[in-house]
């Protein structure tokens, strides 16, 4: 299955994210990794992040 482009405001807890796309600011987001929690999505969009790559295949139930 292709990655899918999504912006930060949509995703989800159980998100496996490839790569960031799209990201403003200093800090450079560079891990892939499961999204496991409402926090950790704010706090990639306090790090400016604003568009990724997500594995949809991978996603957490």
């Amino acid at each position: 299955m292709a990655y899918q482009k999504v912006s930060v405001t949509e995703l989800q807890p159980g998100s496996y994210v490839v790569e960031v796309v799209e990201q403003r600011g200093d800090i450079i987001v560079k891990h892939a990794g499961w999204v496991r929690s409402p926090q950790a999505i704010a706090q990639l969009q306090s790090k400016g992040v604003l568009t990724v790559l997500v594995d949809p295949s991978r996603f957490l139930v």
